[in-house]
C-alpha cells in the first residue's frame, strides 16, 4: 500500500475558541510551507471567519478565508521572501479538514492525500526564529508519542503553579528549533523569569532539567 502523502500545519490561533467547537480543524487560523510537484514552495496561511454563515451546498457554519498563499523565493542575499501571489479559484471555502484539503488540492501542480493541523508542542513551526529558515509541513515528521510526553509535562508545570496558589499560571514552554528532543520552560516570577531545558524523551524528565540562559549558546527558539 502507498504511503499517504500527508500536509501539517501549525495551529496559529487559540486552541480552545468558540470556533473550533464547530469545526474538526481544531484552531481558527493555521500556516503551513510546502513544495508543489514541480519543487516550487509555496506558504499558505488560512483563517475561520469570525461570523458564522453557511456556504452555498454546505452545512457548515463556519468559513475560511484565505490570509496569505504565496510562493517563496530567495533574493539576492539568499533569504526567503514571498513572491507573486499562488492563484485560488475559490476566495471562500469551508473551514473544514476536507474542505481545507480541497483548497490546498486546488493549487495547479499540487496533491495532498491528508492534512493534519498540529498543536502547541507538535515540533512543528514554519519559521524559525528571526525567520531564517522556512520548515515545510510535507517534509515534517510528526512524533505522537514525543508530543504526548511534552504535553504532559507542560501540565506538570501547570499543576505546580496552582499548588504554589497562582491562580493563572504563569509559564511558556515550546520545543527546541534545532533538537526536538529538547522542550524549553519560561517562569515568570515578580520581577524576573528562569529558564530551564528538558530532555522530553526521557521518563525521569525532571533529573533532566538544566536552567540557563534564554539566549545562551545552544539554545534556540522563542518563548511561545
Amino acid at each position: 500500500m502507498a504511503t499517504k502523502k500527508i500536509l501539517y500545519f501549525k495551529g496559529a490561533g487559540y486552541d480552545e475558541p468558540e470556533q473550533n467547537k464547530q469545526t474538526d480543524v481544531g484552531n481558527p487560523r493555521i500556516r503551513t510551507a510546502f513544495s508543489d510537484n514541480k519543487g516550487k514552495k509555496i506558504f499558505m496561511e488560512l483563517r475561520c471567519n469570525m461570523t458564522p454563515k453557511k456556504l452555498v451546498g454546505s452545512d457548515s457554519t463556519y468559513f475560511g478565508i484565505p490570509c496569505t498563499v504565496q510562493y517563496i523565493v530567495k533574493d539576492k542575499n539568499e533569504e526567503n521572501v514571498f513572491a507573486e501571489n499562488v492563484f485560488l479559484k475559490e476566495k471562500e471555502f469551508v473551514y473544514s479538514i476536507s474542505g481545507i484539503l480541497k483548497i490546498v488540492n486546488s493549487i495547479k501542480n499540487v496533491h495532498f492525500d491528508k492534512i493534519q493541523v498540529l498543536r502547541h508542542l507538535s515540533g512543528y513551526s514554519v519559521f524559525t526564529e528571526n525567520r531564517e529558515r522556512v520548515n515545510f509541513g510535507d517534509e515534517f515528521v510528526f512524533d505522537e508519542g514525543l508530543f504526548h510526553r511534552r504535553v504532559a509535562i507542560r501540565n506538570y508545570f501547570y499543576e505546580l503553579e496552582k499548588s504554589e496558589g497562582k491562580e493563572f499560571p504563569a509559564f511558556s514552554t515550546w520545543v527546541d528549533e534545532d533538537n526536538s528532543d529538547i522542550m524549553h520552560v519560561l517562569r515568570h516570577f515578580e520581577g524576573y523569569n528562569k529558564h530551564w531545558i528538558i530532555d522530553a524523551t526521557l521518563d525521569d524528565w525532571l533529573k533532566s532539567m538544566k536552567q540557563t540562559h534564554l539566549n545562551s549558546p545552544g539554545v534556540h527558539g522563542v518563548a511561545k
